[in-house]
């Protein structure tokens, strides 16, 4: 059973995710970072336990 906080949408978020940082690169940003761009099933892995969502979600 998923976590309530992973989704998934059939890549729905992925695209938004990729639309956003096109945008911004065309838009003269200089650098892109993010923390959980790619995460398992479970939202994870995590030391703490506070799962999370992502834009791409694995199947491991």
């Amino acid at each position: 059973m998923q976590p309530a906080a992973v989704r998934q949408e059939n890549g729905i978020p992925g695209k938004r995710y990729g639309r956003n940082i096109i945008g911004d690169l065309n838009n003269h940003l200089e650098a892109w970072i993010d923390w959980n761009l790619v995460l398992n099933e479970e939202g994870g892995p995590n030391h703490v336990g506070n799962y999370c969502d992502a834009p791409v979600i694995v199947n491991t």
